[in-house]
């Protein structure tokens, strides 16, 4: 279940990034093999091999509650690897505060509203629609980066914004915001498809 809208994804990548793209905002051209590997190389590496739909730490202990998702926090000492479970009160329990991976420095129009630091419940889980953390198949993440990406796969800034997990269950949206990462997030002056076109690794 971790995975499973990352890995159905991946069967139809290639018609999807050429039919669902078509009519966007950004411009998307995988134009040959090696370009491909390298994006998919990278989508491996960010979602453990396609099996992370949402960041482990951060939700990989999660709950549902009347049909709504929610997390606990772990740093990496309390996270059984194994079993999936936060062990201790997590990042976001009793008397601990969690910022929901936003950059107050950024606000609308340009990122998604924060809604402040969040206090989980008495076992630390905290409202997956309310943190940024990383989804999807390159693990979109910050409040600035699920507007830019939200923007440019439903032409609404408020779709992610409003429920950053639909780039975790929703196929379309967790490869179509790896696309979008892939070839439109500038850093330092590139892109990761830049880069892998200039033969460097898989492009990060």
């Amino acid at each position: 279940m971790r995975g499973r809208c990352v890995g159905e994804g991946s069967a139809f990548i290639l018609y999807y990034a050429r039919d669902y793209f078509s009519n966007k905002t950004f411009y998307i051209h995988l134009s040959s093999i090696s370009q491909f590997a390298a994006f998919l190389g990278n989508t491996l590496h960010e979602s453990d091999e396609w099996k992370a739909a949402r960041e482990y730490l951060i939700c990989g202990d999660n709950k549902d509650v009347a049909g709504e998702v929610y997390c606990k926090p772990c740093d990496t000492e309390s996270f059984d690897w194994e079993a999936f479970i936060c062990n201790g009160p997590g990042l976001a329990g009793p008397g601990a505060i969690f910022n929901g991976y936003c950059d107050y420095t950024i606000m609308p129009p340009i990122a998604c509203p924060c809604d402040g630091e969040l206090v989980g419940d008495d076992e630390g889980y905290i409202p997956a629609s309310k943190v940024f953390f990383g989804r999807g198949a390159i693990q979109l993440s910050w409040n600035y980066n699920f507007r830019a990406a939200s923007e440019a796969l439903t032409g609404d800034s408020k779709t992610f914004c409003d429920n950053p997990d639909l780039v975790a269950t929703t196929p379309e949206y967790a490869w179509g915001a790896g696309i979008f990462f892939w070839m439109e997030n500038l850093k330092e002056e590139t892109t990761c498809h830049i880069e892998s076109m200039r033969n460097l690794d898989f492009g990060k």
